[in-house]
């Protein structure tokens, strides 16, 4: 016998339940007056209550959940899911003002999703309010296209196949929240193999003019915004290090838009880890990943810290022509890197 999902531990006194980590049939007293709190701690929803076996049963069966033995209390994510899974377990919560914040983005957050994906069934885009705007090489239909959708969104996706101009889309889409005043930098994780494509770190084309030296950031930022970009080397040289070194002494500058580019293999460094969150905690930033099957493995260390400095920025978007190489499974650290939600929310919906 299970508890149904219809249980309310403050309606029944007497719980049946035999799915318990102890010895036949549990005859469980819940107290209708127990207090339960939810309230915020720092970035998360700590939740306080008397022990009780059945509702420490039901804390455990919460996605992302974990014990503060330090404070006595259960810690868990604010992602909507979660929020959904308090309000309906625990009606008689007493919840802290301060949780609305969280209620209330994660209830924008899902509504951008159910929006752009309306938008996407009818096939019903408005191109006239790109008019106006300064790009510096035009957009083609399927760009334009992408842009709408994306560009509003905290965070978004952009699974587009080889050769239709991922790179162009996000740097315009960086362009756009520049301009509305959300973000005045960009972290992007790259392969290494690409990563001198966004941001060249030797800076070559000012030296040859030739435009087969331009980097991507040259070649589509917009005229109107204003660039400070660099590229993180691990071993340069001279000139590389003294590129870098000028890019870093402008971090905090007001008016421009930071641009830092690291390959995601570098993300097992610590050093480089601290370098990207002195960054990214100096600037509101859009963090991007290049070729996101690339923290496909989740236990897999650089996916893990591209996670932590990903959760310290207000946007992101990753890339990827083929986000499924081997098994749906590996969407997960990919998407839960744009934004847990998504992913309870798919658990939640069944």
């Amino acid at each position: 016998m299970e508890i149904r999902d219809g249980y309310n531990p403050y309606t029944f006194n007497w719980v049946l339940c035999s799915d318990y980590p102890m010895v036949g049939i549990l005859y469980a007293w819940v107290n209708p007056a127990m207090i339960i709190d939810v309230h915020v701690d720092g970035e998360n929803l700590a939740i306080t209550f008397p022990y009780d076996q059945i509702l420490v049963e039901k804390i455990k069966s919460m996605p992302q959940r974990r014990w503060d033995k330090k404070n006595g209390q259960w810690i868990c994510k604010p992602s909507l899911a979660n929020l959904e899974y308090l309000k309906h377990w625990f009606p008689h919560a007493e919840w802290s003002g301060a949780v609305d914040k969280f209620i209330d983005a994660s209830l924008e957050r899902k509504e951008k999703r159910e929006a752009i994906a309306a938008a996407k069934a009818s096939a019903d885009y408005d191109f006239s309010v790109l008019d106006g705007i300064k790009f510096l090489l035009p957009l083609l239909e399927h760009q334009k296209i992408a842009l709408l959708l994306g560009r509003d969104m905290p965070h978004f996706a952009y699974l587009m196949d080889q050769g239709t101009g991922k790179t162009k889309v996000v740097i315009d889409d960086a362009a756009h929240n520049y301009r509305q005043g959300r973000i005045t930098g960009m972290v992007v994780f790259a392969p290494n193999s690409v990563k001198s494509n966004w941001v060249d770190p030797s800076d070559t084309y000012p030296i040859t003019d030739d435009p087969l030296d331009m980097d991507e950031i040259t070649k589509h930022m917009a005229p109107d915004v204003p660039i400070n970009g660099g590229s993180w080397v691990s071993s340069p040289t001279r000139r590389e290090r003294e590129i870098y070194k000028r890019f870093r002494s402008r971090w905090g500058e007001e008016a421009v838009l930071h641009v830092l580019v690291v390959n995601v293999e570098a993300l097992y460094v610590k050093r480089v880890v601290q370098e990207l969150t002195e960054f990214v905690t100096t600037h509101q930033c859009m963090a991007v990943c290049d070729e996101s099957t690339r923290i496909k493995n989740r236990a897999a260390k650089r996916t893990k810290n591209a996670i932590k400095i990903r959760d310290m920025c207000p946007m992101a978007r990753i890339m990827s022509g083929t986000p499924l190489i081997k098994s749906p499974l590996d969407a997960f650290a990919q998407f839960r890197f744009l934004d847990e939600d998504i992913e309870y929310d798919r658990l939640a919906e069944g």
